[in-house]
Formats: C-alpha cells, sequence, structure tokens
C-alpha cells in the first residue's frame, strides 16, 4: 500500500484499463515498462489503457527487486465506493447515545487506518457543516421575529400616544418634573 516505488495518477482511462491489469517491469535509470512497452518515468504516459502520470519513488525504486513485476489494477469510483460499503460496519454504543464504533475490514492495515481516518474527518466536517447551516438559520429567525416585534411595538406605542392625545392624558412623570422645576424655581425666587 504504502511500500510501492511508483505512484499512478489517473489522467483518462480507456475502457480497457477497468478490464486488464497494467503489468509493469521497473528497470534502471527510471525507466519503466508497462505491458512490454517502455517509457521514462516521471511522465505523462499515454496508451491503450489511456493516460496515466507515472510518479518514481526514487528512494524505493532504487531498492526495489526488478525482477519482480508490478500489478495495477484500475477500479471505477462507484466499485470502489461499493467494496467500502461491503466492508465497513458502523455501530451504535446503545440507546440514546452518540458514540459510534466503526470498523473496516482490510488486508493492509495501514490502508484501513487510512480510510477510517479520512472518513472520521469528512464526517466531522460534514457535522460542522451542518451546525453552521442550523446556527445560520436560527439566527435568521431570531432577526425576523426581532423585526416584527419591533415593528409590533412601534405601533402599540403610537396607539397609546393617539389615545393619549385624543384623550387629554399627559405624561404623569414628565408633568411631575415639570412641577418639581416650576417648584425650585419658585423657591429660588423667594
Amino acid at each position: 500500500y504504502d511500500k510501492s516505488p511508483i505512484q499512478i495518477k489517473k489522467i483518462a482511462l480507456s475502457e480497457s484499463a477497468y478490464e486488464d491489469p497494467l503489468k509493469i517491469i521497473l528497470t534502471d535509470d527510471g525507466i519503466i515498462q508497462i505491458n512490454g512497452t517502455t517509457y521514462q518515468g516521471n511522465t505523462i504516459i499515454h496508451g491503450e489503457f489511456g493516460s496515466v502520470y507515472v510518479a518514481l519513488k526514487d528512494s524505493l525504486f532504487n531498492s526495489w527487486n526488478k525482477n519482480i513485476p508490478i500489478l495495477v489494477n484500475f477500479s471505477s469510483k462507484e466499485a470502489v465506493a461499493e467494496n467500502l460499503r461491503k466492508n465497513i460496519n458502523v455501530k451504535t454504543s446503545g440507546k440514546g447515545t452518540s458514540v459510534l464504533y466503526v470498523t473496516y475490514l482490510s488486508p493492509v492495515p495501514q490502508k484501513g487506518k487510512d480510510i477510517l481516518n479520512s472518513l472520521i474527518d469528512n464526517y466531522n466536517l460534514a457535522s460542522i457543516e451542518d451546525k453552521n447551516i442550523l446556527a445560520g438559520k436560527t439566527l435568521n429567525f431570531i432577526e425576523d421575529r426581532l423585526d416584527i416585534l419591533s415593528k409590533d411595538l412601534e405601533q402599540a406605542e403610537m396607539v397609546v400616544e393617539e389615545y393619549k392625545s385624543s384623550h387629554s392624558i399627559t405624561d404623569i412623570s414628565a408633568e411631575a418634573q415639570l412641577f418639581l422645576e416650576t417648584a425650585r424655581q419658585n423657591d429660588m425666587e423667594k
């Protein structure tokens, strides 16, 4: 899994690439053979399989036993997703709990760990995104309600002012303040 002397990045694959594996033989000086045809490594390679970029990992490339061929099988995203779905098992720890136990069956332990870590990272990102969406909707709801309540309060204040005005009701605290001011002024004049 992580000990391969090459890394292949798909550019565009033909249908035949998904049917038959590529047989790669490493030779000296960064030269590789794919299905019997010789290519230079660290370049984009075009063949009957399509186009791929073959990167050579120098430290592993030089120590690789050149008599051992590397077989590369390509799979569609759908096939990989289905394989992951079949081999991932999720269980809860009990009723009313948010703890999940996630396992993945893999013949390569490090690959299994990497897949689970990636799955958990993506789950956490999705969870944060969901919480941000919910917080945004809640904030919008509260702001909308505050606008409505503010308008209702303004209308109620206008009704009260109109009532006071039409019934010659004055503001008691304002009148008391005016009375105290007048009384103070009278005391000063005395």
